[in-house]
């Protein structure tokens, strides 16, 4: 009765730790255990079916992503004229402004939710791996008990009781796997929900990206396959990524999409190809989906930079995408990044005759409109 709360706390937490090693080792002996479920044979099944469900999720997104780049690519062509390349939207019949900007919008949705399944696929590896070798722990810790106990009567508590607590604690740890794998699962039922209420109309789909189909990421890099970005006259500099140390490493801005066209189309994602070089401005590295998007970007670097930021801005989901949360703190005070250059009309003075205000015009008595009157004028002279 004199001992302390914590002391008390401590001796059932032993207590109940050696109880569960009890258990555990009578169930592995089969001779006791009723009512313990086979963690490590549930845990390998829940393992394997939720890397089946987000395989076969990842393959829905990657549709859908594809299906929305393409579309969204779709809109816009490239066109030069002497200021240099533009991008100029070119919508199909029956097709407005608001569907585009849907379709932008949805991208964007499912770019942030293939990223998160592929965390969470990340996070499923890290699990399978733990839980392996939490298996074998448990193993080894039967086996050792089972050495420790063979043809013996009576063992002294201080050399088995250790042996039932390391039993206990490779135990929960498996449990704490376990909840973390329903956790995740929970996390990915909820994004299917929600995604389920994303829709657009089919026809304005089909209207967009035509009867050729959806490009894939890869068909799309691979239609760039040779091309090079040329020197910019600018401070930006191209740089080829084999000539990169550890460029596997860098931290590629917008993710890997193409700067200009990310600018130009009011945040549409299209992915770059790294292999045509890599521009590097303000220690930052940007890559793009052609070598004229590289250029445009490359005539006013800065510019660009700062309209990408005030993107964000306005569209606060890109920033966590995007990874610009430092940049935009570092232009927080500052409230307006990008000032709209006006443009130049050139005016002339013009005569405008009124009732009330009407021109003077010149009258010529001496004008002849007649050709009889040249003549008989010249026959005079």
């Amino acid at each position: 009765m004199a001992q302390t709360i914590w002391n008390k706390e401590l001796q059932i937490v032993e207590l109940t730790e050696l109880v569960t090693g009890i258990r555990l080792f009578n169930r592995d002996c089969q001779k006791g255990g009723v009512g313990i479920e086979d963690l490590p044979k549930l845990l390998n099944q829940a393992i394997e079916a939720t890397n089946h469900d987000i395989q076969r999720s990842l393959v829905l997104i990657m549709d859908n992503v594809n299906m929305f780049t393409t579309a969204i690519d779709n809109c816009y062509k490239i066109t030069e004229d002497n200021q240099g390349y533009s991008l100029t939207l070119e919508l199909p019949e029956g097709v407005h402004e608001e569907d585009l900007q849907l379709i932008k919008d949805l991208l964007i949705v499912y770019r942030q939710y293939e990223l998160f399944v592929r965390k969470i696929l990340v996070e499923i590896g890290r699990i399978e791996k733990v839980s392996r070798e939490k298996f074998q722990s448990l193993q080894d810790a039967f086996f050792r008990l089972h050495e420790t106990v063979r043809f013996r009567i009576a063992i002294p508590t201080i050399q088995v009781f250790p042996l039932f607590s390391d039993v206990a604690h490779i135990w929960c740890d498996l449990q704490d796997q376990t909840i973390s794998l329903s956790q995740l699962n929970q996390m990915l039922f909820n994004l299917q929900v929600y995604t389920r209420e994303l829709v657009i109309r089919e026809d304005i789909l089909k209207l967009i990206v035509g009867t050729e189909g959806p490009i894939t990421d890869a068909e799309r890099l691979e239609k760039t396959t040779g091309l090079t970005i040329p020197p910019i006259e600018t401070d930006a500099v191209v740089m080829d990524p084999s000539n990169i140390k550890d460029f596997e490493k860098i931290a590629l801005q917008y993710l890997g999409f193409c700067a200009w066209k990310f600018v130009e189309t009011d945040g549409g994602l299209i992915p770059g190809n790294p292999n045509m070089g890599v521009v590097n401005t303000q220690d930052m590295y940007y890559i793009f989906s052609s070598p004229e998007s590289a250029i445009a970007f490359g005539t006013n670097p800065t510019r660009y930079v700062l309209r990408g930021l005030d993107l964000a801005r306005n569209k606060p989901e890109l920033i966590n995408l995007l990874q610009l949360q430092e940049q935009l703190v570092a232009v927080q005070e500052i409230g307006e990044l990008v000032v709209e250059i006006p443009e130049v009309i050139v005016t002339h003075d013009v005569d405008v005759q009124t009732d009330a205000h009407p021109i003077e015009t010149k009258i010529d008595p001496n004008y002849m409109w007649n050709i009889w009157d040249w003549k008989r004028q010249a026959i005079l002279l």
